[in-house]
């Protein structure tokens, strides 16, 4: 069964409106207001940058969260309350490791967030040897799997998202890729495990192209850069554009090169695949050129899939997301959600003076068959999810308006792909 966004013209400013909303109420100093029964919970979001749509959502979810739970805490006569404390680390490294030394000298333990891989790589060495655990909704990069550390992430680790990807690109008879990616950690290593398993797959992937994510310029140079490899391709090894797509891997910076790709030829007769932090993106939707060459390139981008057997939790959680911030969201901020409620019952079960290894226990205790929003979650040794699957969003065409469509889900238990009608 198909489910569509249709586009609302006021998402992108109520968005950012929300987005300043939140920003401008959080607090990372200490409040002499505070009494000894409340928990401090730093939250590490990228309200501005490349980040901020993920961030709008999360903190969206993050604040009806904060609601139940205190209310949870009332109606079991606790003492008990949650206070977030939400800053910006503006997609900078730099700031993020910044605002969690800020967290360290508040006394602040848990800590949900930060957003993007490359912002956890940078504060992992310090909520390690401060004693501060990071539990993230959306951070995937495959070199964070690692054991016996402070960081924990309910989105899974990449290596499934390109096993994901190979199984579309085999389902659709493709034999050659070149990629176009985000020059940073969690784009070079999604792209390096995908192309590394579709060589394993009997494809060829000898060809990726790098931007920089803040690029203002040069954009034709590297769309080039892309459209010379797909030639050669042609010319060198003699596929044809059935055979041939371009692995696009970007956040909303990417629109800015899909919009020109229109003007290579060899470019528009290829098939077009992403990754998950473009999949259902707004923006495209919003540039008339972009989303048109989307379509006519059948572009589908991977996202982790929330459980349909939780859909009597995260499908009114949703509605309520929406009402908050004029869209719908994606799945990374149904894990918010859960995040800080795993944070609220570990330390129900530690209790608020518990130091830093007790309350780690009490969360690994609390995370094990957490039936949260987004499904049952689990951990393996490294920290990350281990029960995901993937949803494949394509942008699809009904009469004059564009959507976001469901097109197909992958299985990782079984590593299979369902194709929806």
């Amino acid at each position: 069964m198909r489910k569509e966004f249709a586009l609302k013209g006021i998402c992108l400013a109520l968005s950012v409106i929300i987005a300043m909303a939140f920003a401008s109420c959080s607090d990372s100093g200490s409040d002499p207001a505070e009494d000894s029964n409340t928990i401090k919970i730093g939250v590490l979001l990228s309200i501005t940058g490349t980040g901020a749509p993920n961030a709008v959502e999360a903190q969206a979810a993050l604040e009806i969260a904060l609601n139940e739970i205190n209310e949870h805490f009332k109606n079991k006569n606790s003492k008990l309350k949650i206070k977030l404390f939400i800053e910006d680390t503006k997609s900078d490294t730099l700031v993020c490791l910044e605002k969690l030394k800020q967290f360290k000298a508040n006394d602040i333990k848990f800590v949900i967030g930060p957003c993007l891989s490359s912002e956890l790589a940078a504060v992992k060495d310090y909520a390690d040897q401060n004693d501060m655990l990071l539990l993230t909704h959306s951070a995937t990069a495959i070199s964070l799997a690692i054991p016996n550390d402070n960081i924990f992430r309910l989105t899974p680790c990449d290596s499934i998202q390109a096993k994901a990807m190979v199984k579309m690109l085999d389902h659709s008879s493709i034999s050659a890729i070149v990629s176009l990616i985000r020059n940073d950690l969690w784009a070079s290593e999604l792209n390096s495990a995908t192309q590394k398993l579709f060589i394993e797959d009997g494809g060829r992937a000898n060809k990726t192209v790098s931007f920089g994510p803040n690029n203002t310029y040069g954009f034709e140079d590297i769309m080039t850069d892309v459209d010379a490899g797909v030639k050669g391709l042609k010319l060198n090894y003699n596929h044809n554009e059935l055979d041939i797509a371009c692995y696009f891997l970007s956040m909303d910076e990417g629109v800015k090169y899909l919009r020109i790709a229109k003007n290579y030829e060899d470019l528009k007769q290829i098939r077009w695949f992403g990754g998950d932090a473009f999949a259902m993106n707004e923006q495209v939707l919003l540039d008339e050129d972009a989303v048109e060459f989307c379509y006519q390139s059948q572009l589908c981008c991977p996202v982790f899939a929330l459980d349909p057997n939780s859909k009597s939790r995260w499908s009114p959680l949703k509605n309520m997301i929406n009402a908050k911030i004029g869209r719908e969201p994606s799945s990374t901020a149904i894990n918010a959600y859960d995040a800080l409620w795993l944070y609220a019952l570990a330390y129900e079960k530690a209790g608020k003076e518990a130091d830093f290894s007790t309350l780690k226990n009490a969360f690994l205790s609390k995370s094990k068959n957490f039936d949260g929003a987004s499904g049952i979650i689990n951990l393996n040794e490294n920290g990350d999810r281990i029960n995901a699957n993937y949803e494949f969003w394509s942008i699809m065409k009904n009469a004059d308006q564009y959507a976001w469509t469901r097109t197909a889900i992958y299985y990782s238990a079984s590593d299979a792909l369902q194709i929806l009608n």
